[in-house]
């Protein structure tokens, strides 16, 4: 019983662009008490009576739409609607997630990701500013990842210390430049960028290790690893499931 909570538990917070049925906001942050929205134990200011909780993340009320609790502006509460059905990593498709970096993203079964926008002026993501993007070498790499001549970014967000000429976003959560590797926009450390290469469903190698959701599968064979699908995979040693051996 235990071993299949652990499961469960890794499946919640780990699986991000995995399956979309397994969202680390399967949970909601927002409360409702009486005439007081709170999120994550905080009140923000948001009408009660009409608020809804939609998930992953997202509600609304009758005059505005809400991610983690903040407001996204330009957007429409009578219209919003959260959506099934999205890009593919690999190019194919529409396209949409949580930016709480959480909400997986599989073959055919994906969330909403808002996509970048540039506008005369500015680069928008999820109705924000994105701070210093240049509009004229803007590039949306989809799922979340996008570069301009300078910078990479992350849900709107600059990912440190990239090099922009080569980033390029490899899916599931992935991306590289020539250099280093990411997941959800944080540098995996110790990763072979060089070598390293997205399998499926969170499950990544490069030359010495084996990866799920950015994190290293310890003692996994990289040269016999194979992922099965549905989570599964095995080695010539083991079996897992989501990353986690199968005893």
């Amino acid at each position: 019983m235990k071993r299949l909570l652990h499961r469960a538990l890794t499946m919640l917070v780990c699986l991000s662009f995995v399956s979309a049925a397994f969202a680390q906001r399967y949970q909601s942050d927002y409360q409702i008490k009486g005439d007081r929205v709170l999120y994550n134990g905080r009140a923000i200011v948001a009408d009660a009576r009409s608020f809804q909780i939609l998930g992953y993340g997202y509600a609304k009320d009758r005059t505005n739409v809400y991610l983690d609790g903040v407001v996204l502006r330009y957007v429409d509460p009578s219209t919003f609607r959260l959506q099934m059905g999205g890009r593919d990593p690999r190019g194919r498709g529409g396209s949409n997630v949580s930016r709480g970096r959480g909400v997986p993203v599989t073959e055919n079964n994906r969330l909403f990701v808002p996509e970048y926008v540039v506008s005369r002026f500015d680069v928008l993501f999820d109705g924000r500013k994105v701070q210093g993007a240049s509009i004229n070498t803007f590039k949306d790499l989809h799922d979340g990842y996008a570069k301009d001549a300078f910078d990479a970014y992350y849900f709107g967000e600059k990912i440190q210390g990239v090099a922009s000429s080569s980033f390029k976003n490899i899916g599931s959560g992935y991306a590289k430049d020539s250099f280093d590797v990411y997941y959800r926009g944080e540098k995996i450390r110790g990763a072979s960028s060089n070598t390293f290469s997205n399998i499926d469903d969170g499950y990544a190698k490069d030359a010495f290790s084996v990866y799920f959701c950015g994190k290293k599968i310890q003692g996994a064979s990289v040269n016999s690893f194979v992922y099965d699908g549905n989570g599964y995979a095995h080695d010539a040693f083991k079996r897992y499931y989501w990353g986690e051996v199968q005893r």
